[in-house]
């Protein structure tokens, strides 16, 4: 039947509504399962309430994914108040095996800085984060410096650092780089207040592979010029 339909949906946002379906292969000539996690992601956070900078979790932010393999040929950027969750285990984001990307989930786009500054109420539960690298073996595939989760603060002396959120039951395996890199503020309009604080980590198991990443690297960069004083 042609027509437009409208989704009348109570609860979670089960990516199913959009075409995902974990261990098959939708058709991606419109457009990746990265995009369309993405444009899921954009749904999600379009549906908090935003005041005072505190945001008000209302119906629709909570994505579900349930159990099977998501392939991501693009790094999927978070967004404040959104929760992703999966049934455990067997709920797998894995890199794609030709990945040119550095961490499979950020908080930081390059290209639209600003859109994703700080993070607030990021809820991260039951799944796992496969960055597909393996040392020796007939099936390994290497995809060169993957990272599992990168949280940058950005230059915004309020909301610039990852705050308040959770992640919980998470396992990130099979990683070249950095498990998960929390990077805290620079010194950009002589502002250090760019805070990563607050935030709860409940059975995060991580696995790398090699010399090249940590587990969870914490940094903070300040560049400052010495203070001299005059005798």
């Amino acid at each position: 039947v042609e027509g437009r339909w409208l989704r009348l949906f109570d609860g979670h946002i089960n990516v199913n509504f959009y075409g995902i379906t974990g261990g098959t292969n939708p058709d991606t000539t419109i457009s990746s399962i990265s995009d369309r996690i993405q444009l899921i992601i954009n749904y999600a956070a379009a549906n908090v309430r935003s005041e005072a900078l505190v945001p008000e979790l209302t119906k629709g932010n909570t994505i579900y994914f349930p159990n099977g393999e998501y392939i991501l040929d693009k790094p999927i950027f978070l967004r404040s108040g959104i929760t992703i969750y999966g049934e455990g285990n067997n709920t797998i984001f894995t890199a794609d095996e030709n990945v040119t990307y550095d961490y499979m989930f950020k908080n930081f786009d390059p290209l639209n800085e600003s859109e994703y500054a700080g993070l607030f109420f990021i809820h991260l539960e039951k799944f796992v984060i496969n960055g597909r690298y393996c040392i020796k073996g007939p099936d390994c595939n290497s995809p060169a410096n993957v990272g599992g989760i990168y949280f940058k603060a950005i230059s915004d002396m309020v909301t610039g650092g990852f705050q308040r959120s959770k992640l919980k039951n998470i396992q990130i395996v099979n990683m070249w780089g950095h498990g998960i890199y929390i990077r805290g503020g620079d010194n950009s309009g002589g502002n250090f207040l760019q805070p990563n604080q607050h935030n709860i980590f409940e059975n995060v198991i991580i696995q790398t592979e090699t010399d090249n990443g940590n587990a969870l690297r914490l940094s903070l960069i300040h560049i400052s010029e010495p203070t001299r004083r005059t005798p």
